[in-house]
């Protein structure tokens, strides 16, 4: 991974690590091109040590338009990405594979993508990824 930066932004943001707005002008961190806002240098420095436990794991969930279990996992994972910074990617595909398929830190995750409900989702990616919840 390539090393982080941190840069100036205007104010009246959330800290991508513990959730509080930020005072004055915004620190962000970009990690994998993504930019991320933080609430002061203590933040800055945990989330660009540890990315995958403060801003989630990155996931990728591939789904097949139409399929009413695809769009529902669908919708959950967004829940999921507007509860907690999440690097979510959705993915359509037209194959024949079986669908859904979730990704998680590249690996194909078959006990991730069997949760259906958002609390019990969110409570398993905070065991697996701590500091998911945030710092504070």
């Amino acid at each position: 991974m390539t090393p982080a930066s941190v840069k100036t932004h205007p104010p009246s943001l959330r800290c991508a690590l513990c959730g509080a707005k930020t005072q004055g002008p915004s620190l962000w961190v970009t990690i994998e091109s993504e930019p991320y806002p933080v609430e002061d240098a203590t933040c800055a420095r945990l989330l660009e040590e540890n990315p995958v436990a403060a801003v989630g794991p990155r996931a990728e969930l591939s789904y097949r338009p139409g399929c009413p279990r695809c769009l529902a996992k669908v919708a959950l994972w967004r829940e999921v990405q507007q509860r907690r910074p999440l690097r979510l990617n959705l993915r359509p595909t037209s194959t024949d594979a079986p669908c859904p398929r979730l990704f998680l830190e590249g690996q194909e995750d078959h006990i991730t993508l069997a949760i259906d409900d958002l609390e019990e989702l969110l409570l398993w990616l905070w065991i697996r990824y701590p500091g998911f919840a945030g710092c504070c």
